[in-house]
């Protein structure tokens, strides 16, 4: 491990990206009680950016950075 990611806001939510852009973007989803700092995710997102591609991982709603008091359940979601 090594690379360190970019933080960055993707339509409002806050994000981190790893590596260069170029290749796949590939999405990490963090786990229900972590948020996109997730040491986990992080490893395997400097392993995806080492071959190329982007790892790009988002907090969800109610983790990490992201506390704007949305929901996080289907009936919430849009229709």
């Amino acid at each position: 491990m090594g690379r360190r990611p970019e933080e960055f806001v993707l339509d409002g939510i806050p994000a981190l990206r790893w590596g260069k852009p170029g290749g796949r973007a590939v999405v990490g989803v963090h786990g229900q009680l972590s948020n996109k700092r997730d040491p986990v995710l992080a490893q395997c997102a400097d392993v995806v950016a080492s071959r190329g591609d982007q790892p790009i991982a988002f907090d969800l709603p109610g983790h990490g950075d992201r506390q704007d008091g949305k929901a996080f359940n289907p009936m919430a979601a849009p229709r």
